[in-house]
């Protein structure tokens, strides 16, 4: 999957497909290896990368960059990257990932639902959900609404997912769905039908769209033909497509990893995402519609497979490695970024749950939350996890590129990463006194490196208040209340700084540690 995208990202493959989660480590055979490697797909977890369950690729240093509406890939903070995010993974020839690209495949306003099948259209695009484990696929996560049962008609969604066809048409199966102000944005993918001097139509769609007279095509000097899968971005209201990404294999890769949805199923040959695939007998009882994840080698624009291996949502499991924030009980913490209700789950090795303990979770998606049902508590971060916290900036020294941050009692000493991103601010903005959210990767001798910086909230000083950070959901204004985390907030007449609420606003809340929670302070963090 091409989608010319320029940073790094964290999956899991081949087992569990293209999840994220491990500490760090060299591969010794496979995608990496041997040669420049991709890899795309879904992400079903989080931490260093992970394929095959076997081998585990340290991404502490990669570069991550996000391409939604605007069709502009920016650069983001790894902390940024989510469950069920489509991403492409470059790998160099020692098997390090050195850049991670997340795409967005669809965004516009909601115009049809179909609560029966768990499907609704985006600009006329079918997009199909998938909530039990006995689907082709993994199971779709959201961000803004609880589940399926939140989407509403008009509501302006972004949609990561794979491309697929069936005898209705296009489709896509959407492995993330998130509620975002788009600005009158839109984002189509599809193949191509026609191609005009000023305007193009896709496969299913009832019209062509109209081409921009700056339109900018990827990868760069890439010409458009019938039957390629694209994304068409129209950034602003007038409808006028100005970017274009072709889905082609890494012009830099000699092997990859790719999991999506099966088309064109024809002999031993099938598509998935745009890519062709050579798949030989391996193809036999593979249908269109299956998830399947293959690896292989690239010749001539095409995977040569070596291996196929067909994925339902129970193989695609999210794991989560990490250290816990935001604890407020056992049903209400995250990880990674992730909410995570761990209330049902086994916990193994050490009982200390709380902010700052490093485990790794197993577990099921539901909606927005991922029920835990599995909890190894690690006593330490081993080397080269990435370990999330929160502290006090203590000192600052950009020339030589370190900082030191206060955290439980001690004063820690980090170089910042050449892929530093400061979330919201700037490095030079920042002086002692600031409290700081920190994403760093723990060295081999002790020493961190980090990855990301977030200005946040100094914690209260009181035992009866506690602090969480993450998207709202079920906002009822009416009422005055709104869900984070699985918590119920009650506002209780506080002014909401920074902005006005809505589903899908990411803020930082403090409040009530007593039932119910009622806010003391809310903050939309832009």
């Amino acid at each position: 999957m091409k989608i010319r995208m320029l940073r790094s990202a964290i999956l899991f493959t081949l087992y569990c497909l293209l999840a994220a989660c491990g500490g760090g480590g060299i591969a010794s055979s496979g995608v990496g290896s041997g040669g420049t490697g991709s890899a795309a797909g879904p992400v079903i977890g989080l931490a260093s990368i992970v394929l095959d369950d076997q081998q585990e690729f340290d991404a502490a240093q990669a570069s991550f960059s996000r391409t939604d509406a605007s069709g502009i890939a920016t650069t983001i903070a790894a902390t940024q990257l989510h469950l069920g995010h489509q991403v492409n993974l470059r790998f160099d020839s020692q098997g390090q990932v050195i850049s991670v690209a997340i795409q967005a495949q669809a965004a516009g306003l909601i115009n049809g639902i179909d609560s029966s099948q768990k499907s609704f259209l985006v600009d006329g695009m079918r997009i199909l959900t998938i909530s039990t484990p006995q689907g082709n696929g993994p199971m779709t996560t959201y961000r803004g609404v609880p589940d399926f049962s939140g989407l509403q008609l008009q509501q302006s969604v972004v949609i990561y997912g794979s491309y697929g066809e069936d005898a209705q048409g296009p489709y896509l199966l959407a492995s993330r769905i998130t509620l975002r102000d788009l600005a009158g944005a839109h984002l189509w993918t599809g193949r191509i039908q026609s191609i005009q001097a000023a305007s193009l139509q896709l496969y299913g769609q009832s019209a062509p769209v109209n081409l921009s007279g700056t339109l900018a095509i990827h990868p760069s000097g890439t010409s458009l033909q019938v039957g390629e899968l694209v994304t068409l971005h129209a950034a602003s209201a007038t409808g006028l497509v100005d970017t274009i990404h072709v889905y082609t294999p890494d012009a830099g890769s000699t092997n990859m990893t790719l999991g999506g949805v099966v088309y064109g199923l024809q002999g031993g040959s099938l598509m998935l995402q745009g890519i062709s695939v050579n798949a030989g007998s391996l193809s036999q009882g593979v249908q269109n519609g299956d998830f399947v994840q293959v690896q292989g080698t690239i010749s001539q624009q095409q995977v040569q497979a070596q291996s196929l291996k067909s994925l339902h949502a129970l193989d695609l499991m999210p794991v989560l490695k990490g250290s816990i924030t935001h604890y407020v009980g056992m049903s209400s913490f995250t990880v990674r970024g992730v909410s995570v209700d761990a209330s049902q789950a086994t916990i193994s090795g050490t009982s200390l749950m709380g902010n700052g303990a490093f485990v790794i979770i197993h577990g099921n998606v539901q909606g927005n939350i991922l029920q835990a049902t599995q909890i190894q508590v690690l006593t330490q971060a081993p080397p080269l996890a990435i370990i999330d916290f929160s502290g006090s900036l203590q000192s600052i020294d950009i020339p030589q590129n370190r900082i030191s941050v206060s955290n439980a009692g001690q004063s820690l000493p980090m170089q910042l990463s050449s892929h530093l991103v400061v979330e919201g601010s700037n490095l030079s903005s920042l002086t002692p006194g600031n409290y700081l959210n920190v994403e760093a990767q723990l060295q081999s001798d002790g020493t961190y490196v980090v990855n990301s910086i977030s200005p946040t909230l100094a914690p209260s000083t009181s035992s009866q208040v506690l602090l969480t950070q993450g998207a709202i959901y079920n906002y009822d204004p009416t009422q005055g209340s709104f869900m984070i985390n699985n918590l119920t907030i009650q506002l209780n007449g506080v002014q909401v700084g920074g902005g006005s609420l809505s589903d899908g606003s990411n803020v930082e809340v403090e409040f009530s540690t007593s039932l119910p929670h009622l806010a003391q302070s809310v903050s939309i963090d832009q």
